[in-house]
This record gives C-alpha cells, sequence and structure tokens, in this order.
C-alpha cells in the first residue's frame, strides 16, 4: 500500500482572526478505498469548518465595548429623575447620541450586563443593551437595488440582518397585481376582485404591482428590485376599478 504526500487544508474565521485548521489525509492508492477516502476527507472538511464556525459565533456574541451601554429613555423623564435612576442602579455619565433620545451611559467595567439589565426592567427606559458590534451580513444582488432611494432612507438593509418578512402576508388593496411578475410570482397567493365580486386579480393599470414590488418584491433574487419585506407573501386585493 502506498501513500501520497499528505494534504493541508488551511481556513479563515469570518471573524478575521486567524484560526487555522490542518487536516492531514492520507490518500490509499487502491481503486475502491481511494473514493472512500476522498468521501471521508470531504465529511472531515465539513466537520472542521462546523468546528470552526461555533466558537468564533460564540466569541461574536460576548463582542461588545467594555465600560458603557445604551439606554434610551421614555419621554417626559426630567433629566434630574434620569441621572438619579442611572446613579440608584450603578450607572455614570450620560451622554446623548446626536438628535436622538438615546444615551451612550459609563459603567464600571464588568458590570455592563448587570446594569443593563436593571435598567431594561425599569418602566422608565424603552430600551437599556450592551453596545455590541454587529456584523451587516445582509448584501442583496438585486440590479435596481442602488435606484431605491426609499430602501436606505428608511435603514431597511440594517432591518434585513435581523428579519425579511418571513412569514408575513402582505394584503395589497388596490387595482390588483400582476401576478406573473419575475418579482412577485415566488410570493403570491390567492386574493379576491371586491369590486366585481371575483376571484380575478389583475392589475388594471400597472399602479397596485408597483405597490407590491415596493412592498413585497423578492429580495435577493438577482432580478429587478428589492421589497421592503422581501421573504412576505402577496396577497391581492383588487378594490379599484378601470376607469
Amino acid at each position: 500500500m502506498g501513500v501520497d504526500a499528505p494534504v493541508r487544508v488551511v481556513m479563515q474565521s469570518s471573524t478575521g482572526i486567524d484560526r487555522r485548521a490542518v487536516l492531514v489525509f492520507l490518500f490509499l492508492k487502491t481503486g475502491t478505498r481511494t473514493m472512500k477516502t476522498i468521501t471521508t476527507f470531504s465529511a472531515a472538511i465539513a466537520t472542521a469548518i462546523a468546528t470552526l464556525a461555533a466558537p468564533a459565533f460564540a466569541a461574536q456574541s460576548e463582542d461588545f465595548a467594555q465600560g458603557r451601554i445604551i439606554v434610551e429613555p421614555k419621554a417626559g423623564l426630567t433629566v434630574a429623575e434620569f441621572a438619579k435612576i442611572l446613579k440608584a442602579n450603578g450607572a455614570g455619565n450620560a451622554r446623548k447620541l446626536g438628535q436622538s433620545n438615546i444615551h451612550l451611559i459609563d459603567v464600571a467595567h464588568g458590570s455592563e450586563k448587570a446594569v443593563a439589565a436593571k435598567l431594561k426592567n425599569n418602566p422608565h427606559f424603552k430600551f437599556a443593551e450592551l453596545d455590541k458590534r454587529v456584523l451587516v451580513s445582509a448584501a442583496y444582488n438585486d440590479p435596481y437595488l442602488g435606484s431605491q432611494w426609499h430602501i436606505s432612507k428608511i435603514g431597511a438593509p440594517t432591518a434585513w440582518d435581523s428579519a425579511q418578512g418571513a412569514n408575513v402576508t402582505v394584503a395589497i388593496l388596490d387595482t390588483g397585481v400582476d401576478s406573473s411578475h419575475p418579482d412577485l410570482a415566488p410570493h403570491m397567493v390567492a386574493g379576491w376582485d371586491i369590486y366585481s365580486n371575483g376571484a380575478d386579480t389583475s392589475d388594471l393599470c400597472g399602479h397596485g404591482t408597483a405597490v407590491a414590488g415596493s412592498a413585497a418584491a423578492a429580495g435577493n433574487n438577482g432580478v429587478g428590485v428589492s421589497g421592503v419585506s422581501g421573504q412576505s407573501k402577496i396577497m391581492p386585493l383588487r378594490i379599484a376599478y378601470k376607469g
């Protein structure tokens, strides 16, 4: 039985930290056993990738700024009351972020989670959380996305990192919807022509189709535009007649 030179596989973790996994495998020079060996090698690569990914993700979840948290007090809370609550919960100075009502709060190193948890349950706060580093992962490939000025205006790409409208049905009450449109067809569900009391929901003038596209055109499919809620279902309800 002969062997080839060892095979070295080097992988870089997604966090940018150099983490190398070296798999050494000996290829057996015997007919069917070679294929079996290659299959085993592929499985070993998959296992190594999973092993690398798990700790990287765990480490990312703990990636937050030391010595501060982010909070937003509810409207009506005075500056004096705000400061008093912060002091009572072990927090320090507050710095307002721009024109918003969100504040960076100084806390003792190591107390970030505890202080955030206390303030989160305080009825005078909208939220209190760690100042985490968040990796933006949603990058759509729809060719006309760059022309959709409203998408960036409302901060849709940021929201897409958390949710993209899956398991939601959006009813389009308009002139109907072109169910054959490639950006809409994958998400269409049965609707109704309320005006004429029938099942024909085809678009009378194009307006309803445009509205449906703005709301829920399929995102990241390499076609046309992206809807704000690009994984939602579309239910056409025709309520207008052709004038």
